[in-house]
This record gives C-alpha cells, sequence and structure tokens, in this order.
C-alpha cells in the first residue's frame, strides 16, 4: 500500500511534496541535509585535519614497533633508509603546506589535496619521494635482504618512512587548520 503525502512547506518547496510512501504504520519525512536547504556544506579534508592525522601517526609508530619486536634486527636497515626518505619528503610536505595553506583548507575531496601538492616543486618532489622510497626499499628488501621477509621488510621500511614524513609535516597542519574557510586571499 503506497501513501501520497505533503510533509512540510520545505520540502514542497524543493519539489520533494509528493512522497510514495510505504505505510509501516507511521510516516517518515526526509532528512533535511545540506542538499535539501542550498547546496553542499564543503569541509576541508579528513586527510588534513589534526585529528586524522594523530591517529595516523599512532597507527604508523605501533605498526613499526610491531614489526621490529617481532623481526628483530632484519627490518632495522630497512626502517632506517624508509625514515631518512621520511626526513626529506616531510621537510618537503611541511614547506608546501606552510605556504598554500590556503588552498590546503578550501580542498575538499583527495583529489583537490594532490591538485594543491603537485602545483609546487616541493609537493612534487615529495610525491616523488612516496615512489622513489618505495622502490629502493622493494629493491633492498628482494636482493638484499631474506627473501622470506621481503614483504615485512618493505613494508616495515614504508611504515618508517610513512611515519617520519608525517611527524615532520605535523605541525604545519596548523597553518591549513587556522586558515578561515572563506579565505578571500587563498588560492582556488
Amino acid at each position: 500500500m503506497t501513501v501520497t503525502a505533503s510533509l512540510s512547506p520545505v520540502v514542497s518547496y524543493h519539489g520533494l511534496a509528493r512522497r510514495h510512501l510505504v505505510a509501516l504504520g507511521f510516516l517518515m519525512r526526509p532528512l533535511l541535509n545540506s542538499g535539501t536547504l542550498g547546496g553542499p556544506v564543503e569541509r576541508m579534508h579528513k586527510s588534513l585535519t589534526v585529528e586524522a592525522n594523530r591517529t595516523l601517526i599512532l597507527i604508523y609508530a605501533a605498526g613499526v614497533a610491531l614489526l621490529m619486536l617481532v623481526t628483530g634486527n632484519i627490518v632495522f636497515l630497512s626502517c632506517l633508509i624508509g625514515a631518512s626518505f621520511g626526513v626529506a619528503a616531510g621537510s618537503l610536505q611541511r614547506r608546501v603546506l606552510q605556504t598554500h595553506a590556503g588552498a590546503f583548507a578550501q580542498a575538499t575531496t583527495a583529489v583537490d589535496v594532490r591538485r594543491v601538492m603537485t602545483s609546487s616543486r616541493a609537493g612534487t618532489a615529495a610525491i616523488s619521494m612516496t615512489w622513489i622510497s618505495a622502490f629502493v626499499l622493494l629493491v633492498r628488501a628482494l636482493f638484499f635482504g631474506e627473501l622470506a621477509l621481503a614483504s615485512v621488510s618493505w613494508f616495515a621500511g614504508f611504515l618508517a618512512f610513512m611515519l617520519v614524513r608525517d611527524v615532520i609535516a605535523y605541525t604545519a597542519l596548523r597553518f591549513v587548520v587556522q586558515v578561515p574557510a572563506s579565505d578571500p586571499g587563498a588560492p582556488p
């Protein structure tokens, strides 16, 4: 059984007045979300929030610590190599976060964040460092380590890379968070 119902003037105004609802003993009105009331509310991408970065840093640290405890010194060199690349990439990423804080604050998707990162040489270099470190760690794991633990060695080194990179870039997030959402001076 279907029922046609007019729910409210707001819903009627937005063309949603005629709903075909299944009679379940009660009628539900649609949620009045941002799409109903005048467009989406855009927020900064979650990868740029302090809370998300704290969580990632803790996960990376726990992963590196666990792999170091479980494998002993087998993954130490991979972690050292990854951390070295992480220092370079983190410094570059920190510079980009500081200089393009307004553009990062306006980024709402991962594609927007990447677009801002690649708009500068430092950002492009930071992204390139990720791929370079992954390749160097893979070569090290496959040819200069124990083959049985190659994937563990690579993963530990890459976790160390991401940990150090994010720890170094973490303090620059305050520049992004402090930018007002409607900063007229911020580049798009």
